[in-house]
C-alpha cells in the first residue's frame, strides 16, 4: 500500500514562543501554544483584529533550530477564497531554509460546498523535512465574510513515512448522535458531530524505523496529539480523511519477518472545535 500514509508527531507549539500580526485581546495569539493535555481543544483559539494579511502572520520563534515537515490547522474559518503558505529561516521572518508557496487552504470541495472549516483542517507537507529556528504560517484571506481570521492551535512536526506503506487501512467515523424511541414510538434524534477515525497496520519496518516508532509512541502514548496524514501527495484527500487525533490503545510490536517488524495503530480525531 503506498508509502504517502503516514502521520505527523513531535508538535513543536507549546515550545516555541509566538507573535505576528495583530490578535484581538480575547483571543490572543498566545492562546495557541497553551499545553492542552486533557483540555478540550476549544480553549485554545486565536482570532485576528482584521482579515488583513499583516494581521493574521503566525511566526514561531523555537528556541533553537527544529525539525518540522507537516503544517497542520485543525481547525478555522478560511473562506474557499484562502491561501496558506509555510515558512522557515534561520532569523525571525526569514525564508532561507524554506520559502513554500500560497497553497489553497480548500484544495477539497465539500458536498453541496458546505465549507466547514471546524470539520476540515488545512495541511501542508513539505517536500522533506527541513531544520530551522523560525517558522511563519502566512495566511491571506482578506475577504473573509466574518472579517477575521480564527484558528485553532497548529500542529508543526515531523513525519513518520516508512519505507513500505501499511498492509491494511480502514477510515472509520465515530458515531457520537443518539436516536431514543418513546413509549408510543416517536423517535427523539440527537444530532451530534461523528468523528473519524483510521486503523493501519504497518508490516515491513525496518530495525531502524521500529525503533523511532517505539520512541513515539513512548512520548506520545493516548494523549499527545498526532496528525493522521492520509495522503502526503494530494492535498484535496488529506482534507476529506485526515485530521488531529489521538493514539487508541497501543498494540505490541510484532515480528512477522526476521529482522522485519509490524504493529497496528489506531488514531481517533480529537474533537471540541469550536465553529467560526
Amino acid at each position: 500500500m503506498s508509502t504517502a500514509i503516514c502521520f505527523a508527531h513531535s508538535n513543536l507549539i507549546d515550545t516555541s514562543n509566538l507573535s505576528g500580526g495583530s490578535w484581538t485581546v480575547s483571543y490572543p495569539l498566545t492562546r495557541l501554544n497553551a499545553a492542552i493535555s486533557g483540555r478540550a481543544l476549544g480553549m485554545s483559539i486565536a482570532r485576528s483584529s482584521s482579515a488583513a494579511e499583516a494581521d493574521t502572520i503566525i511566526d514561531m520563534d523555537h528556541g533553537s533550530a527544529k525539525a518540522a515537515q507537516v503544517l497542520f490547522i485543525p481547525a478555522h474559518n478560511l473562506s474557499s477564497a484562502a491561501t496558506v503558505r509555510l515558512e522557515r529561516g534561520t532569523t525571525a521572518g526569514g525564508t532561507d531554509v524554506y520559502a513554500g508557496d500560497d497553497l489553497p487552504a480548500w484544495p477539497f470541495t465539500p458536498l453541496d460546498n458546505v465549507y466547514n472549516g471546524r470539520h476540515f483542517g488545512v495541511t501542508i507537507v513539505t517536500p522533506v523535512a527541513t531544520t530551522a529556528r523560525y517558522t511563519r504560517i502566512r495566511i491571506k484571506d482578506a475577504g473573509n465574510a466574518a472579517g477575521y481570521v480564527q484558528v485553532i492551535r497548529p500542529f508543526l512536526g515531523q513525519l513518520f513515512a516508512p519505507e513500505h506503506g501499511p498492509t491494511k487501512l480502514t477510515h472509520d467515523w465515530i458515531g457520537l448522535s443518539a436516536v431514543d424511541r418513546t413509549e408510543g414510538g416517536a423517535d427523539w434524534i440527537y444530532r451530534r458531530a461523528p468523528l473519524r477515525a483510521a486503523n493501519l497496520v504497518y508490516g515491513g519496518l525496518s530495525q531502524a524505523e521500529s525503533s523511532q516508532l517505539h520512541e513515539i509512541l513512548r512520548l506520545h502514548d493516548t494523549t499527545a496529539e498526532v496528525v493522521y496524514v492520509a495522503e502526503r501527495n494530494d492535498r484535496a484527500f488529506q482534507q476529506q480523511y485526515g485530521f488531529l487525533a489521538l493514539l487508541r490503545e497501543l498494540s505490541t510490536l510484532e515480528y512477522p519477518w526476521w529482522t522485519f517488524q509490524g504493529i497496528a495503530l489506531g488514531f481517533d480525531q480529537r474533537g471540541g472545535a469550536p465553529a467560526a
